[in-house]
Parts: structure tokens; C-alpha cells; sequence
């Protein structure tokens, strides 16, 4: 009824503005019309047979008080459709990308890495060769699911003889497959209303992922580092303890009472820190989400079981010589610093046994990491690492050496992927070193490490004087 009244009414004015300049005139004799063209005639089912049939008193009032619209008002009308049918056409409803879209991209962004100007060979083809959830949380973020996906691909090079397979790389049927020294790529997934959003990417050899406490932990620094997540795993009471070394470096840990806070909690290691500010994560061994594996500890302590573990320095010399195996160290060597806070923590302890200088070539993270590889491979006999050392303008004028006339010349390294450390060690009285001299301190030992890019990680090329 009311669609057939509206469509009534808008005839009525489309026949007084055809109408024009008489308007006026003509309103009467066309009120008189529909009174008497309605006269008599019938309605079924509520609707008019025709136009001009229903309504007549509402059209008659319509068409004497008609008055031609201004034309201002029609031209702001105009531009007001004209706006809103551009609005709709410009902003088309976004394809939602699916795993195996984000997958795509990420190889493709890799792919845009190698076919610069710069790069000896280019990618025309990759396929994916397994793209595989591994597990799924949803404890961590409130109110989000968080999924780990392993990506495997393949890349094929226009041309497979000028390949030199190195940093991971392997070559199956013409096809690159590919491995970085961090392993393989893991994309991070949130679900909101069952939509996936792309994350980011965390790699397979940076963590244990063999259990689902090593995945926790790994999705964990995932998100802090993106500052997702605070950076500390459990609120409420915390210590700091502080132990030294015996090459004068001192670490220390963050304790963390997981479950119940105050005399009757278990305390855990959440994190440690070695002498050069480097934080690393302690994931307990087991299988379970951490919080479960804590909540079973923390019921066996209330049973009366492990008492050990209410008394933070107990649980703290435990892992310093079970985990860390810091032998040498004992409870009456630890300092530590209780209601601390995790500002207290990320203060870097004060060592001797690292001294970095000013460096414009490489940033601080990349020579931390270079002298975790010469502290992890100083295995000299008989003999103690005291100080390792990066001063830039001494390591520059050596590696120039290096890339001129050492191993540098040969291999091809750039300057920018060389880097030379200084250490000092002292070898004792006992003789059991059967090259260096005993009761000798020796100083300015040199380490040259090398790499494929910054992606890639450090490796010992060559050492000595």
C-alpha cells in the first residue's frame, strides 16, 4: 500500500514540473481531475487498480502545496549521491588472505631479497612443499588463539649452475631447498572471529620445538619482543640473584614465584642473564603447558614433597649447577636482591671479562653473539679465558690483513661480514697443555669470524697471532 501511495505521489510531481512556468494554473484543474476520475471506482485487496484510484485526499494536498524545488537543493542532492556511489565503488570489500595466501607472500618477499641488481642469480618459480600447524594456544593473549605454522618451499633458480649452494642451501631436482643457520621459517597466527592475522615469524633453530613447553616459550618471546606480552612471565614476587664466574664475569637470575605468592609458593628461574646483557628463557622439561607443570609442582610441595623448592637460593644454586653447570660456584656466593622488579633485572651486571668498544660497522647484538661463538669454542687445555675484547679500530686493520693476504683473499668474505676479537687467557702451572707454555698468561689472541650476510650466523674462520 504504501509503495503504490509513493509511486502515486511521485507522478503527480513529475506532471507539475513538466509543467514548468505553469505551475500555478494549472494545480486546480488537475486537483479537480483526480477528484473526479476517482469518483465511484472501486478498491481490492487495499491497492488501487491503476494510478490515480487511492489516496485522493492525500494526492490533492500534495499537489496544492507542490512548490517547485530550489535549485540549489537539487544540485546539493545531486552531489550528495554522486559522493556516497564513489565511496561505495572505492572501497570494495578486502579479500580475507588465508594461511596458505600469507604463506605466499612470505616466500615471495624472500624471493624479492635474491632478484636484486646486486645478487649473481634470480628465483622464476617456488612452490610450497609442506605447510603444517603445530600447535595452537589459547592461554597466552586473553580472549585470542594463537597458532604456530612450519613452512617448508622450494626455489628454482633461472640458472642452477651459477648456485653456490652455501648457508643452509641444498639443491634437489633443480630446485633450491633452504635452511638459514636460525633453521626454518614458523608463522605466527591470532584468530579474531575466526579470521587469521599474520603475526610475524620466528625460526625453528632459535628454540626447542620439539616440546610443547619449548613452543610456549618460543611463541612467548615471540610476543614480548613485539611487546604483545609483558616481559615477565609471572606477576607478583620476584628476586634477583647475582653469582660470579671464574673468569670474573658475573650473571644473574630472575626468580618468579609461578603459582601461589608468599611463604607457601614454589620459586623457578623464569630467565638469567649472562655478563654481556643477554637474556635467555629457562622452559622446564616437560611436555605440558608450563603453567600445568608448575601447578603439579606446586601440589606436591603442599603434599609435603621437594621442600626445597619455597626456598629461592636453593632453587637458585640447583640450576646454576644443574643447568648452567657452574660447578664451582656455592649458596654462600650468591647476592641476591629480594622485592625486586624486572627493571633491577635488565640492569646488566658488572663483568670484567667483556669489553666492547664504540663500533659504527656492526651493532651490538651482532659482537655479543660473535664472542658467545669464541667463549663456546675456547677449548684450550689447561687453560682460562679472561677477557675477550672488540675495539674497532684495531679489528679493521686486521681484517684487512685478513681480506688481503689471509683467508679472506680466497674465500671471497666482505668486509662487512668479517669481524676480529681480542682475548687473554692464562694457562696453569700444571703442564697439561702440551703447546702453550704453563703459568703463561697470553694477550691480544686473535679470533676472526666470518659470515655469509647478516643473515646468517658467525663461525670461526681463523685464530692466532
Amino acid at each position: 500500500m504504501l509503495m503504490s501511495t509513493d509511486m502515486e505521489l511521485s507522478c503527480d510531481e513529475r506532471v507539475l514540473r513538466e509543467m514548468d512556468e505553469e505551475i500555478e494554473e494549472i494545480k486546480k484543474p488537475y486537483a479537480k481531475s483526480l477528484l473526479s476520475l476517482a469518483t465511484g471506482r472501486h478498491i481490492l485487496n487495499g491497492s488501487p487498480l491503476a494510478f490515480g484510484e487511492g489516496n485522493v485526499k492525500r494526492r490533492i494536498i500534495n499537489v496544492l502545496n507542490y512548490k517547485k524545488p530550489v535549485f540549489w537543493v537539487v544540485i546539493v542532492a545531486i552531489i550528495a549521491v554522486v559522493a556516497v556511489s564513489v565511496g561505495l565503488m572505492s572501497n570494495p570489500q578486502e579479500k580475507q588472505l588465508s594461511i596458505e595466501d600469507y604463506a605466499n607472500q612470505f616466500i615471495e618477499k624472500t624471493i624479492a631479497d635474491y632478484n636484486t641488481d646486486d645478487n649473481y642469480f634470480k628465483i622464476i618459480d617456488r612452490k610450497i612443499t609442506k605447510l603444517e600447524k603445530i600447535v595452537s594456544f589459547d592461554e597466552l593473549l586473553p580472549a585470542a588463539t594463537l597458532e604456530l605454522w612450519s613452512l617448508e618451499y622450494r626455489l628454482k633458480p633461472e640458472d642452477m649452475s651459477k648456485i653456490m649452494l652455501a648457508g643452509g642451501m641444498n639443491e634437489v631436482d633443480g630446485w633450491i631447498t633452504e635452511e638459514a643457520s636460525m633453521g626454518k621459517p614458523i608463522l605466527v597466527f591470532s584468530y579474531d572471529y575466526a579470521i587469521p592475522q599474520f603475526l610475524g615469524t620466528l625460526w625453528s633453530g632459535e628454540a626447542d620445538l620439539s616440546t610443547l613447553a619449548g613452543q610456549e616459550t618460543a611463541l612467548r618471546i615471540f610476543l614480548e619482543t613485539r611487546e604483545m606480552l609483558p616481559r615477565e612471565t609471572y606477576s607478583g614476587n620476584h628476586i634477583v640473584v647475582k653469582f660470579p664466574l671464574s673468569t670474573g664475569e658475573t650473571c644473574q637470575l630472575f626468580l618468579s614465584q609461578p603459582i601461589v605468592q608468599g611463604e607457601h609458593g614454589i620459586w623457578c628461574v623464569e630467565r638469567w642473564m649472562d655478563g654481556n646483557g643477554t637474556v635467555y628463557y629457562v622452559t622446564p622439561e616437560t611436555d605440558i603447558m608450563i603453567a600445568d607443570y608448575y601447578r603439579k609442582l606446586q601440589n606436591e610441595v603442599d603434599n609435603g614433597h621437594k621442600p626445597g623448592l619455597r626456598d629461592p637460593l636453593q632453587v637458585a644454586i640447583e640450576f646454576i649447577k644443574n643447568d648452567l653447570e657452574q660447578w664451582q660456584v656455592f649458596i654462600d656466593d650468591l647476592v641476591p636482591q629480594y622485592s625486586a622488579t624486572l627493571e633491577d633485572f635488565m640492569e646488566t651486571p658488572e663483568s670484567h671479562f667483556i669489553d666492547i668498544g664504540d663500533s659504527t660497522k656492526f651493532t651490538e647484538e651482532e659482537i655479543n653473539r660473535a664472542i658467545e661463538i669464541v667463549k663456546d669454542n675456547f677449548e684450550f687445555p689447561a687453560s682460562t679465558l679472561t677477557k675477550i675484547m672488540y675495539n674497532e679500530e684495531k679489528a679493521e686493520k686486521l681484517t684487512k690483513v685478513y681480506l688481503e693476504s689471509g683467508n679472506g683473499s680466497i674465500n671471497g668474505a666482505k668486509s662487512e661480514n668479517v669481524i676480529v676479537l681480542l682475548s687473554n687467557f692464562e694457562v696453569d702451572d700444571s703442564g697439561d697443555n702440551p703447546v702453550l707454555n704453563p703459568g703463561t698468561t697470553y694477550e691480544n689472541y686473535q679470533w676472526i669470524l666470518i659470515r655469509d650476510d647478516k643473515k646468517t650466523d658467525w663461525k670461526i674462520d681463523d685464530q692466532g697471532y
